[in-house]
């Protein structure tokens, strides 16, 4: 997991577009534990790194407070986060007509 440190500064507009996405985001205990069970997920690979990582370096405790150390379980969770923010990313872009 990258530190604060190692986290590029956003601008000031990317960061508040950032923090707005990022009060948006809720993963449930039921859904994580659903996706847990899982044993393989498919991933696309067309450009949300940078999203994951500043999710990453804004909500860090997000991450210690689920007690997800299994690899698995981490592979996991990451692809939880990742599918919210894609789903979160698809509504802005349909309402505000961006991408």
């Amino acid at each position: 997991m990258p530190s604060l440190d190692s986290c590029s500064k956003p601008s000031s507009e990317e960061e508040a577009w950032q923090n707005r996405l990022l009060s948006n985001i809720h993963i449930s205990d039921e859904h994580l534990n659903a996706l847990l069970r899982l044993s393989a997920g498919s991933r696309d690979e067309r450009g949300y790194i940078k999203i994951i990582v500043t999710i990453r370096c804004f909500v860090p405790q997000a991450f210690e407070d689920r007690h997800v150390s299994d690899e698995l379980a981490q592979d996991i969770f990451n692809l939880a986060i990742e599918n919210t923010v894609k789903e979160k990313l698809r509504s802005i872009e349909s309402i505000h007509g961006y991408g």
